[in-house]
């Protein structure tokens, strides 16, 4: 295949830990290299965390932006720093000003999604090229005040990179899509009527709901270089489940 000998070679190089990827994340970095907008729909325990961090790395991202459930923001750290990730790269921004964290030489700034309109103007103080959506799905309504925030934020930096992680893209209804679509300046994501029209089966009537999907093939063709799902039966590389253990 020829994107792998064209830049499995860089991808490589950049990452001292590659050895150490299961195969599967070994092939998403190469197969997705050229892609600037991305959906990792990986099953749960896939790697999505180390998967895109390494984007901005082999990308030589100056500053990458990850956005996440305050639950996770934590583990967004530990996880990389596992991994080799200089700790002194790490802004965390939290509600807590005791639990905000500055970076003597910053790399990635972790925020969670309800405190972005708090932080705004010291998310966007400096250039981003790469933003991280980490379980995406919470951004799905796209007329919710965390999803305008986003779509501000993403609008100042148009050049950005975006990766989308979720292993439930699609948690209730086949319109969770648009607003990814809408984020990423994606023509889908641009007349929500005509993305329901487009898309949905809607019952007919004053307060008409939606009760299914429409030309779902056609939607599926269209994401295809997009949103890539890998689930755990597919990936044979795996282990045995490990166990972590956490004490307090």
């Amino acid at each position: 295949n020829n994107i792998y000998a064209e830049v499995e070679p860089a991808i490589r190089s950049a990452l001292p830990y590659w050895d150490s990827l299961y195969a599967h994340q070994r092939e998403g970095l190469i197969e997705n290299f050229y892609k600037k907008h991305l959906f990792l729909a990986y099953q749960m325990g896939l790697g999505k965390t180390i998967s895109a961090a390494s984007i901005s790395r082999v990308h030589k991202v100056s500053r990458t932006i990850i956005l996440c459930p305050q639950s996770v923001k934590y583990n967004w750290f530990r996880d990389l720093v596992k991994f080799g990730f200089n700790e002194l790269y790490f802004t965390m921004l939290d509600a807590s000003k005791r639990r905000s964290i500055k970076a003597f030489n910053e790399r990635f700034v972790i925020c969670n999604y309800d405190v972005v309109e708090k932080f705004f103007s010291e998310l966007n103080s400096a250039p981003v090229g790469h933003f991280i959506f980490d379980e995406a799905h919470a951004l799905k309504n796209h007329s919710a005040q965390r999803v305008k925030a986003v779509q501000r934020l993403v609008a100042q930096h148009p050049d950005a990179r975006i990766t989308f992680l979720s292993g439930t893209p699609v948690k209730n209804r086949v319109d969770d899509v648009f607003s990814y679509m809408k984020i990423i300046g994606h023509e889908l994501g641009k007349n929500y009527k005509k993305f329901l029209d487009e898309y949905t089966i809607k019952t007919v009537g004053r307060f008409s709901k939606i009760t299914g999907g429409n030309n779902l093939q056609d939607l599926f063709v269209k994401l295809s270089n997009f949103m890539v799902r890998k689930t755990k039966a597919e990936c044979l590389d795996l282990p045995e489940k490990i166990y972590m253990q956490y004490k307090y």
